[in-house]
C-alpha cells in the first residue's frame, strides 16, 4: 500500500526536484492541490504543508480516494522569488493542447499527472496570492466553490477561463471542476485559520454534496432536520451533542426559550443547548 505522504520527485528546468505527495490509492475520487505556480507566491506552499499534516493525522480524510499535493510547482522561481520559471515563462498560462506549443517541464509534470485521470472523477485546486481573496471556479466547480466560501467567507466568481490557463485547459476542454483560490495578503496563521476548513471541505465533498443554503442576509443556515441529518451523513464531524448529556453538571439559562429576552417572547421551542465536540 502507498505510504502516507509518499513523495514522487520530478525536475524543473534547472533540475530542481518537484515533489508530488500522494495520499491514498483509492479510485472513488482524485483531488490535486497545487501551489507556487508563481515562485514569488509562497503562502500556498505553507498552506499545503499544513494540509498534509492534517492528512497524515487523519487517514479517513482520503479513505477510498487519492490525493496529490504539489506545494511548489515552480522551484526555480521559488528559489529566486521570481513569478516566472527559469525560462521566464508564466506557468499559470502554459497549459495548451499537445502539439500547439511546447510546455515547460513543470507544466508537463502536471499534464502527465492528470492525463490518465481525465476519464475519472478528478478535481483540481490551485492556490495563488492577490490583493483580494477570491474563489474563482469553472462552471462544473460552482457548488464546490460555494461550499468553500461557507468556511472562508471569500467571494465566489466564475473564472473567465483565458486560453492557456489551468482553468481553461481543464475546465473548458475537459469540463473538470477547477478552483483557483486567490489569497489576500495574510500571515500563515491567519491564512490557515481562514482556509483550513475550506481546503478540507474539498476532500469531504462529493457529487451528492449537500450545500447549506444562504438566507437573505447571506448567512448559511441549517433550518431543517432533514438538512442537518444529510450534513451529518456527509461529514460526521458536524454532529452536535446535547450539552446536558455531555456535561451533566451544567446549568443552562436559555433566554430565548423564555420571555426574558429583548424580544419579550419565546423564540426557541425547547431550552436545550447543543455543541459540536
Amino acid at each position: 500500500t502507498t505510504k502516507e505522504g509518499k513523495k514522487l520527485p520530478l525536475e524543473s528546468v534547472q533540475k530542481r526536484s518537484i515533489a508530488i505527495y500522494q495520499f491514498g490509492e483509492g479510485e472513488q475520487e482524485y483531488i490535486i492541490y497545487i501551489a507556487t505556480l508563481h515562485g514569488n507566491e509562497t503562502l500556498g506552499k505553507s498552506l499545503l504543508e499544513n494540509l498534509m499534516e492534517e492528512l497524515r493525522r487523519d487517514p479517513s480524510l482520503y479513505q477510498n480516494k487519492t490525493i496529490y499535493c504539489i506545494p511548489v510547482l515552480n522551484p526555480d522561481g521559488y528559489e529566486v522569488k521570481s513569478k516566472e520559471n527559469a525560462n521566464q515563462v508564466d506557468l499559470a498560462y502554459d497549459f495548451f493542447e499537445v502539439g500547439t506549443t511546447s510546455p515547460q517541464p513543470e507544466t508537463t509534470l502536471l499534464l502527465n499527472l492528470v492525463e490518465p485521470l481525465l476519464k475519472k472523477k478528478v478535481k483540481l485546486l490551485a492556490i495563488h496570492e492577490a490583493q483580494k481573496g477570491i474563489i474563482f471556479h469553472t462552471a462544473s466547480a460552482k457548488e464546490l466553490a460555494e461550499l468553500m466560501a461557507i468556511y472562508n467567507k471569500l467571494k465566489v466568481v466564475l473564472t473567465q477561463e483565458k486560453p492557456g490557463t489551468l482553468s481553461h485547459y481543464y475546465g473548458q476542454g475537459y469540463h473538470l471542476p477547477v478552483i483557483l483560490l486567490e489569497l489576500s495578503p495574510l500571515s500563515l496563521q491567519e491564512a490557515w485559520l481562514q482556509n483550513k476548513e475550506a481546503l478540507l471541505a474539498v476532500l469531504r465533498s462529493n457529487t451528492r454534496q449537500t450545500l447549506i443554503p444562504l438566507n437573505e442576509y447571506g448567512l448559511a443556515v441549517v433550518n431543517t432536520l432533514e438538512l442537518y441529518h444529510a450534513l451529518i451523513q456527509q461529514d460526521p464531524h458536524k454532529q452536535l451533542v446535547d450539552l446536558e448529556k455531555w456535561i451533566p453538571e451544567s446549568r443552562l439559562d436559555i433566554k430565548y426559550a423564555t420571555t426574558d429576552n429583548f424580544m419579550k417572547q419565546k423564540l426557541y421551542t425547547s431550552a436545550k443547548a447543543f455543541l459540536r465536540h
